[in-house]
């Protein structure tokens, strides 16, 4: 059995250091979730690391907590809510180079930390960071900070402020820009600014374009945990609590605990110590939707994070898009670098010595080619045999009749296979986000369309009652441009779809004029743009389009018996995959010379725009994102892919069980 307490440190140093002590001089305790102030946290690094007490989840966002194995960090640090700052920048302004930036922050340490970042961040997107006003920790109004601020729009063309503080400081700097009439500027700051109270005490004529950058959803979100994220709140007799990202951040931490107890129980025949819980620490775990999933594994931070307001409806802090949208800015540089564990999988021998892959011609299946072309399932005693499918009903057969192995798949075409009766079952994931995306065809129905770029119903409504180009009949690509127009408010029925095969017959057939649109995925994608046949209107992969599609495209699959009878197999062919999507991402032009070999007839620059434009969606943890799979599966349901729902757990297996 075992039991949460806590400790009251009032936000004291001395106070922290009592607390401390008195908490590792006890030998039960075996781990600390949240951990007091950044100045507190700081001066107890040693400490911890000579008790190998493990903190999970802190709070701080400063670098020393970065630097200490202790430290286990799942929200996003000084240096990833600078880059989110600049994802910001880009989303309002198209390209960060136009953001010129003022910052005010509290005139302590990790003010000026975070207003570096920022800084930093800003001039190496072009933009342009014009300095930095300072607000007292003891002051009673920001007057001056916001005459600075008139002062640097009237003379540079200030057009956003990058904030960091308290609450009340915060609401300080709110009110005198209101007070000022200065409120058609973004104001965009740390976490801290995503505090409920802020938006409830200051003017909202500011506040409804200000954000703070947070890792944690709330329960009015669509998050898996979003019910028992609130069950917990109202059981603990905190009402409320569950529309606040630090609550939510808490629970999950709590979870994530729970989840790290039972590995380190399994791991070492019921024995959980800070050492054994420590080392359980070390590994992937799930946060119910809520965040992203959290990959420890390798090193101590796993920076997730968006940027949140208020929803004055439900009283709740929401993201301005999903966490997704802004990985592609976090560049994982830091003033101390994150602890990196020296961590093998420890799997055993394989039970087999042949896997069989289907192979196709697509991004999709790049690090399926490099992992053979690398040696690196070899290297795992495993030898790689490919196998052609060119669709994803092609995928579903040779699985079924045991030609293949290994199969990646959308998780609604395995749905679908599922409710044929065949137990097919997702272990790993491919792609966190979409590698279909839409192209139309410059020379048909719609050679041109009077939409903002990104404005996916807009461009439905362009292309209602047309046709288009898909993979096969029936199959994914199809069903996704069912559902875009579907969610777009018009009758899919009213459309006319076409078998075009892979790239080549697509961009074909959009050449020809034989149809006006594509759904379809790489190269059929960066080749027509390319070359002038086609335009994307809007990109799936960089999260536009209807929630419905709001889910990873590409999983790893393959049957149940295969999972049961030879687990180890299946595990090395998962860690060998991760290690060719690694090196993909740290090798660009090796990976772009493959590209050229495998999917652009050997043009470099066609092959530079393929990786470019989908390295991002590649995963980094291969770890399935059970609330994406959720969704996925009412997707499915609508589209009559299956008959009845399914459970995640019924659909997915853990390999690390």
């Amino acid at each position: 059995m075992w039991e949460f307490f806590a400790e009251d440190d009032g936000y004291n140093a001395e106070k922290s250091a009592i607390a401390l002590t008195k908490l590792i001089e006890d030998e039960e305790v075996i781990a600390l979730v949240d951990l007091g102030g950044s100045g507190q946290a700081a001066q107890a690094i040693p400490e911890l690391e000579a008790a190998n007490v493990a903190v999970i989840g802190p709070p701080q966002t400063i670098d020393p907590t970065l630097g200490s194995g202790q430290f286990f960090h799942n929200i996003a640090a000084y240096g990833d809510q600078a880059d989110i700052f600049v994802g910001v920048a880009t989303k309002r302004f198209g390209d960060a180079s136009n953001a010129v930036v003022l910052g005010i922050v509290l005139e302590v340490p990790s003010g000026t930390e975070y207003a570096t970042y920022v800084q930093d961040s800003v001039t190496a997107a072009g933009g342009t960071y014009v300095g930095t006003e300072y607000v007292g920790l003891r002051v009673q109004e920001a007057t001056a900070q916001i005459l600075k601020l008139q002062k640097a729009i009237d003379q540079y063309g200030v057009n956003m402020v990058a904030l960091h503080g308290a609450p009340y400081h915060n609401e300080l700097v709110l009110k005198a820009m209101s007070a000022a009439g200065i409120t058609e500027i973004p104001v965009v700051g740390i976490h801290g600014v995503a505090s409920n109270s802020i938006y409830e005490n200051s003017p909202e004529d500011v506040t409804d374009d200000t954000y703070g950058v947070h890792s944690f959803k709330t329960s009015n979100s669509d998050a898996a945990g979003a019910s028992e994220l609130k069950r917990c709140a109202d059981l603990a007799g905190y009402p409320g609590e569950d529309l606040v990202n630090n609550f939510s951040h808490g629970f999950v931490n709590s979870y994530i605990l729970h989840q790290a107890i039972v590995k380190a129980a399994e791991q070492n025949s019921g024995n959980v110590t800070r050492a054994t819980l420590t080392k359980a620490l070390q590994g992937k775990f799930d946060t119910m939707g809520l965040s992203c999933n959290i990959d420890w594994t390798t090193s101590n931070h796993n920076p997730c994070g968006a940027p949140f307001t208020m929803d004055r409806a439900t009283g709740g802090m929401v993201p301005d898009g999903e966490f997704s949208e802004y990985a592609e800015f976090l560049d994982g540089v830091y003033g101390i670098d994150p602890v990196v564990f020296e961590y093998e999988l420890a799997i055993g021998d394989p039970e087999r010595s042949l896997a069989r892959f289907c192979d196709s011609p697509s991004f999709g299946s790049m690090a399926e080619k490099l992992t053979r072309d690398l040696g690196l399932l070899e290297a795992h005693g495993i030898t790689m045999e490919a196998v052609q499918c060119s669709s994803g009903p092609a995928n579903a057969a040779a699985l079924i009749a045991d030609e293949v192995d290994f199969v990646n798949n959308t998780p609604d075409n395995m749905l679908g296979i599922r409710n044929a009766g065949f137990d097919v079952v997702m272990f790993a994931q491919s792609i966190d986000y979409h590698f279909f995306d839409i192209v139309v065809s410059t020379g048909g129905a719609v050679p041109t369309m009077d939409c903002d770029q990104g404005d996916w119903e807009c461009a439905m409504a362009a292309l209602n009652g047309t046709t288009v180009g898909v993979v096969a009949r029936g199959a994914a690509a199809e069903q996704i441009a069912r559902q875009l127009l579907d969610s777009a408010g018009f009758d899919p029925e009213d459309t006319t779809y076409v078998a075009t095969g892979l790239a080549a017959g697509s961009i074909a057939a959009m050449a020809s004029g034989e149809v006006d649109w594509c759904i379809c995925f790489e190269p059929g994608l960066s080749t027509p743009t390319l070359t002038g046949v086609a335009y994307s209107p809007f990109s799936l992969r960089a999260g536009d389009g209807p929630d419905a599609l709001k889910w990873p495209s590409l999983v790893r699959t393959t049957s149940r018996v295969l999972t049961q009878e030879a687990p180890n197999f299946v595990r090395h062919y998962s860690a060998a995959t991760s290690e060719a999507a690694e090196w993909m991402r740290n090798n660009r032009d090796e990976t772009i010379d493959k590209i050229a070999e495998y999917l652009s007839g050997g043009d470099a620059d066609l092959a530079a725009a393929i990786y470019d434009n989908n390295i991002a969606s590649l995963t980094k943890t291969g770890v399935i994102d059970r609330a994406g799979i959720e969704n996925n599966i009412a997707y499915a349901l609508g589209r009559g892919i299956i008959a009845e729902t399914m459970s995640f757990d019924d659909v997915a297996v853990n390999l690390e069980d």
